[in-house]
């Protein structure tokens, strides 16, 4: 067993167990997977310490510390000092700190993973200024914590790792203060504090990986005078994103991709380079690399690449740098879409964004902010895009693209020239001017450009600077001239094509000064008329637009095209011609001379309208239509009524019909004609009259008409209904004699069912309880009127003549009976006729059947 530590030397326990070990040794050979080991005290290391179980190592009390032993941290005469280590080998995990704040040191501890894991976190601490065994460990043995091969990988979610030593002096070792190389992985950093005065993480070789980064504290502690990034990745290493953490350098980037290495995305942190606080000096051309963040295209055959930025704030001498040494050897960001870049202060600082040679940029745009003491961007590479952003220069120039290919002044790098493929947007404002442009920039769209000088300038001292085409923007030159050309230049081409009234471009320069220093380089639009070409002209300083926002008082010049002209005929012959701007009309342009003619006249005609056509079938013209090209347009009468307008003809006949009869009342009208109008029975107006025809009655039908000119007549016809012609009456029946049915007409049935009828007058209820009267001497009735529908005639049988019965309603009850059709019966027996064991009654000729109840 082991040998019991006293609390003075410091000793080490198990969660779960009273035992205490002398040494981490002692405390391994009993621990199993999962255990947490707590130290107390000191304790010491005198080999280095293979951990085969996965444990937590924590601190137990304060003043908890692992320490390498005298005897290895001070030397022999035979053997250097060095550090002894805990060496991560079996497959295992160890975790350092619990997330606590109470602290475990390893003190000249170093930790090396090659197979397994390591976690660290809160409540560990790692200081070393020692180096361990090269023999050992190769790869690493410069390095305080080392993760090394693709069977090992870790997490840093917080603790710290240090170098205390400062300075660049002879007693530093430990160049670098964390290496993850030869395809480790790191899941994640979140936190955690890193220091050290070279390279404080150093992520490298293919296929070796970050997938990202949150958090944590990156930090180098003093200036050196060597060439020492921060965080440093290279030899085709990547890190997925970084979208946290804080990164300072004194010298080179506070983040630096080298020979191949990636990024894929950045949208936070903080990149700062402090190279002027050092008060030391640099060559000049390594000064641009002390920058928030550097890609530097070098050795191999493979691009340094950092896919997005799209946030994060970097500061530096310049903000960022991109540069390779040689076209293989490209550094290259695809986009960026958001961050802010800066100088810092002092006669170092430089750009906000510097690409130089070798460099590519696919697009920057969004919200870009890019503040350099001397330029905003400083380019002498390849940018595809730029859409939008804000780039301001201090002292110089919003934008600065640059041609160093043909100086002999430079005796150091490769010769470049800077090429700007596209602008369409973005703001570009310098002390001296928005745009310096020595090298190439094909085509600007859109963006404004604000200089004190010039808005743009096209270097006039080594006559280089290609700008081929300005399609729009807004370019302001508070002092001089707005625009300084080298070479030509096509203005504002798709114009033209367009022919639009006014350009979209806006141009401002001060009093006296012109747009450009030679009109002879530019090559103006044409307006085409008719076939016929005409230029555009910049307009004259006081004829301006108040239309760009960021200068809402200030009147920019624009291109605008010739002046059309509208004639005007009358009768075949010219009667005005006007003035107007291309796109505009007569009533809005700011031609204030030229207005709408009053209205041409004609004897005997009234004027109507000005027409595109001579006949009046085109399209109307007035104050307020637009004028794309030159025109002709016709004055257009009508007739005067008073004179020549003859009211309409109209002709309408009387109809009589019999009751029942259709009748389409526009057949009434025989002529309605205007001599002006033609024909014009389908524009009759008719008022009925209350036109009913199945009422007998006569009715006045008022028939209007009203031509173009507004006559109007109006006539009336009458309509007579007359009654439909009564049946013939049938031969009475004698009584006995046998009653037959009368044989019915071909395609009559007896059961067919009657046409509907008129409603019938509603009859007086008789009053309940009457007892039967004797019947008197039956009076003659009055002939009944005619049913609509006739129906088929029923011959009546003899039979006795009963007592009158008092009629009980005038519509006959269906209870109890049985229906048949009759034939040639009079009117008021036409249709169904109730059947029923009652007594038939035989009155003036007339068989009436009735019904009479029987008494319940």
């Amino acid at each position: 067993p082991p040998t019991p530590a006293t609390q003075e030397s410091g000793h080490i326990t198990m969660q779960g167990s009273e035992k205490n070990y002398a040494t981490l040794e002692d405390a391994l050979k009993e621990a199993k997977d999962g255990a947490v080991l707590e130290v107390h005290g000191k304790v010491e290391l005198h080999n280095d310490v293979p951990i085969n179980k996965s444990i937590t190592l924590k601190a137990g009390s304060q003043g908890a510390m692992l320490s390498t032993d005298k005897v290895h941290r001070t030397g022999t005469a035979s053997k250097s000092a060095e550090a002894l280590s805990l060496q991560v080998d079996s497959g295992k995990t160890l975790t350092l700190g619990d997330g606590t704040t109470s602290e475990l040191l390893l003190d000249e501890v170093h930790v090396y993973v090659t197979k397994g894991k390591l976690v660290l976190q809160d409540g560990a601490r790692i200081n070393s200024n020692l180096s361990c065994d090269s023999n050992k460990f190769p790869k690493v043995n410069n390095s305080i914590v080392g993760i090394s091969g693709k069977e090992s990988s870790a997490e840093f979610k917080g603790g710290v790792v240090e170098n205390p030593a400062t300075g660049a002096t002879a007693a530093f070792k430990n160049d670098t203060i964390v290496t993850i190389q030869d395809k480790a992985q790191v899941s994640e950093i979140s936190g955690g504090t890193y220091k050290g005065t070279r390279v404080v993480f150093n992520v490298s070789d293919e296929n070796t990986k970050i997938t990202k980064i949150t958090g944590g504290t990156f930090e180098q502690s003093d200036w050196t005078g060597l060439s020492y990034p921060c965080f440093k990745i290279e030899n085709k290493a990547r890190v997925d994103s970084i979208s946290g953490g804080t990164f300072t350098s004194y010298h080179f980037g506070a983040v630096q991709l080298e020979s191949g290495a990636s990024i894929g995305e950045i949208s936070a942190g903080t990149f700062t380079s402090l190279y002027p606080k050092a008060h030391a000096t640099m060559y000049s051309g390594a000064i641009p690399f002390c920058s928030g963040l550097v890609l530097y295209g070098r050795n191999g055959s493979s691009p340094v690449v950092v896919d997005k930025i799209t946030g994060g704030t970097f500061t530096g001498t310049n903000g960022i740098l991109s540069v390779g040494n040689e076209p293989k050897q490209m550094a290259k960001i695809q986009s960026i879409t958001g961050g802010n870049f800066s100088s810092i202060d002092g006669e170092t600082g430089n750009a906000g964004l510097y690409f130089t040679q070798n460099s590519e940029v696919g697009e920057i745009s969004g919200n870009v902010v890019a503040t350099g003491r001397n330029v905003g961007i400083w380019n002498a590479g390849t940018i595809k895009k730029i859409s939008g952003g804000t780039y301001t220069g201090q002292n110089s120039d919003g934008l600065q693209n640059v041609d160093y290919s043909q100086m002999k002044e430079i005796t150091w790098g490769t010769h470049f020239k800077g090429h700007i493929e596209e602008i369409t947007g973005g703001s570009f404002k310098g002390k001296e001017h928005g745009l310096m442009n020595a090298g190439v920039v094909d085509t600007i769209s859109d963006g404004i450009f604000d200089g004190e000088t010039n808005a743009i300038a096209c270097s006039s001292k080594t006559k280089k600077g290609q700008l081929s085409t300005i399609k729009g923007g807004a370019f302001y030159a508070k002092k001089g001239t707005a625009i300084v050309l080298v070479s030509p230049l096509s203005l504002e081409p798709d114009l033209g094509k367009q022919n639009e009234a006014i350009g979209v471009g806006r141009y401002y320069a001060s009093a006296g000064k012109a747009i450009f220093n030679d009109e002879s380089k530019v090559t103006y639009p044409s307006y085409t008329n008719k076939g016929a070409k005409e230029p555009y002209k910049m307009s004259d300083a006081s004829d301006g637009q108040k239309d760009v926002a960021s200068y809402p008082d200030t009147a920019f010049r624009y291109l605008k095209g010739p002046n059309l002209a509208v004639t005007f005929m009358n009768d075949g012959q010219p009667y005005a011609t006007v003035q107007v701007e291309i796109g505009k009309s007569i009533n809005s342009d700011s031609l204030a001379d030229q207005k709408m003619p009053a209205n041409a006249s004609k004897n005997g005609y009234l004027f109507k309208e000005w027409n595109t056509q001579a006949d009046g079938k085109g399209t109307t013209f007035d104050g307020s239509t637009a004028v794309q090209g030159n025109m002709t347009v016709y004055a257009i009468y009508d007739l005067q009524q008073s004179v020549l307008n003859a009211s309409p003809v109209l002709k309408v006949t009387d109809k009589t019909i019999t009751e029942g009869e259709s009748l389409d009342l526009t057949s009434l009208v025989t002529t309605a004609s205007d001599a002006e109008d033609g024909d014009l029975k389908a524009k009759v107006q008719i008022k009925d009259g209350g036109f009913d025809s199945t009422t007998v009655g006569t009715y006045k039908i008022t028939f209007t008409l009203t031509d173009k000119q507004g006559a109007k007549v109006t006539k009336t016809a009458t309509v007579t209904v007359t009654a439909k012609p009564k049946p013939k009456p049938q031969p009475q029946h004698k009584h006995g004699e046998p009653w037959t049915q009368p044989a019915l007409p071909e395609g009559h049935h007896p059961d067919l069912q009657p046409q509907p009828q008129p409603q019938p007058v509603p009859t007086p209820q008789p009053q309940p309880g009457l007892e039967p009267q004797p019947m008197p001497q039956p009076q003659p009735q009055p002939e009944p009127e005619p049913e609509t529908q006739l129906q088929p005639e029923l011959e009546p049988q003899s039979q006795p003549q009963p007592t009158p019965q008092l009629q009980q309603d005038a519509r006959p009850s269906t209870e109890g009976t049985t229906s048949f059709k009759a034939k040639s019966l009079p009117h008021t027996l036409m249709g169904e006729i109730p059947m029923s064991l009652g007594p038939l009654l035989l009155i003036s000729g007339l068989c009436v059947f009735s019904l009479k109840k029987k008494k319940r």
